[in-house]
């Protein structure tokens, strides 16, 4: 049998793809074109919008920066610096960089929460996202995120932010 991690190269179309041999969490085993994903590394959430960094230095910033509750993976880090990789729903393809270490959170529950709120975000409907949102705050597991402040903020603003002004009535 195959082993995880091993690549194959697939050329019989005129585009040459590498794949790679995953087995995902639930069991399910397959093969995955080996660009669009990154092994053995470490999932994080940006506590805070950041700047990306072309490489581990303050004076190299690039236009691109990472939002709060972004979902990134780590694949390198350098004293107090992290190289990651993410991609934002407004982005066509992945962007890569250097972040400060202290911009980012590995803790479980703070990663859970920030996929979810971009899951619960990515709707076009404005009460299915309020519901994801507040499903979120419901759950007691997910209370000691640093970021359920920030959802609790987002839901007010969409329940405030379309309905109408109320008017005066003078006699």
């Amino acid at each position: 049998g195959t082993t995880y991690g091993e690549t194959v190269t697939d050329s019989s179309s005129s585009k040459v793809r590498d794949y790679v041999k995953i087995k995902l969490g639930d069991g399910t085993e397959g093969w995955i074109q080996k660009n669009l994903t990154a092994i053995d590394v470490l999932p994080y959430a940006v506590k805070s919008t950041t700047k990306l960094y072309q490489r581990p230095d303050i004076l190299a910033s690039s236009k691109k920066e990472f939002e709060m509750m972004q979902f990134v993976v780590v694949t390198e880090t350098q004293e107090d610096w992290m190289k990651v990789m993410g991609k934002k729903p407004s982005d066509g393809w992945f962007s890569e960089g250097w972040v400060k270490s202290s911009h980012l959170s590995s803790s479980d529950i703070d990663v859970t929460v920030a996929i979810l709120a971009e899951r619960a975000m990515s709707s076009d409907n404005k009460e299915k996202k309020m519901e994801a949102l507040e499903e979120i705050l419901d759950n007691p597991d997910l209370s000691g995120s640093v970021f359920i402040p920030s959802i609790r903020d987002m839901v007010d603003e969409m329940m405030y932010s379309d309905e109408p002004e109320e008017e005066e009535i003078y006699d």
